[in-house]
């Protein structure tokens, strides 16, 4: 479980202030990941999202393949109903 919801919902604010599909255009569709690896991610994410103009990060990535299975995990999270109402807003 997560530390606390206000968390939560820090990260899905972060995730959407950047940008960030909680569904893929195409319709593609573990282990909790600690804060710092998290904002690593987000850093990462942002600038994926400077070279490609979007978040979308491919399945496969050969460039960062962890932040492709990041992506999709945060994905797969959302749609699976594991996020609280307040992650999502």
């Amino acid at each position: 479980q997560y530390r606390s919801n206000s968390m939560i919902s820090e990260r899905v604010k972060e995730l959407e202030r950047i940008g960030f599909e909680w569904t893929r255009p195409t319709g593609e569709g573990g282990r909790k990941p600690d804060d710092a690896s998290w904002w690593k991610r987000i850093n990462e994410l942002e600038e994926y999202k400077r070279g490609h103009g979007h978040c979308n990060v491919p399945r496969g990535y050969k460039e960062n393949p962890q932040l492709a299975n990041w992506v999709d995990f945060q994905r797969r999270t959302y749609r699976s109903n594991k996020l609280s109402s307040e992650r999502v807003k």
